[in-house]
């Protein structure tokens, strides 16, 4: 309940202003506005329940990505223990991670000059140059 010298003012939408009384008339005193947000509790809880909804429809495609992965993919693409010599697994190795680390560094890079002088013609030189650059990096024949 509000006392006899405030009164409410709906100012939006889930909002309520309590206006203090001024003593000299019915204007309301500046130093007596505050603010107070009322949430609806429904809101909240229909936000809650689409977060819900959101989690649970991630968690069904994951687990049904990790079954075509498991059915689809052939044997060797699934075995990711390091190995040096083979097509696929050396991808694994130290070297070649610091390898991927490297190149994402440097593309993180380009992408900074790219954003920073914005430049149709030297994005489009600065992009071929990086993928020759990334396949040179990257390449392991000897």
């Amino acid at each position: 309940m509000l006392s006899n010298n405030h009164h409410a003012v709906i100012s939006a939408p889930g909002c309520v202003s309590l206006q203090h009384q001024s003593s000299a008339g019915s204007r309301p005193g500046i130093a007596g506005v505050r603010q107070a947000c009322v949430y609806s509790t429904t809101v909240i809880a229909y936000l809650g329940c689409y977060r819900d909804l959101l989690m649970l429809l991630l968690e069904i495609i994951k687990f049904y990505k990790s079954l075509l992965w498991h059915y689809l993919a052939p044997d060797t693409l699934r075995n990711v223990t390091p190995d040096a010599q083979h097509c696929h697994r050396r991808r694994f190795t130290p070297q070649y991670l610091r390898k991927k680390r490297l190149v994402k560094s440097l593309w993180l890079g380009a992408l900074t000059i790219g954003v920073l002088f914005q430049s149709p013609p030297l994005i489009f030189v600065i992009a071929l140059f990086m993928t020759f650059l990334s396949f040179l990096i990257l390449d392991e024949t000897t």
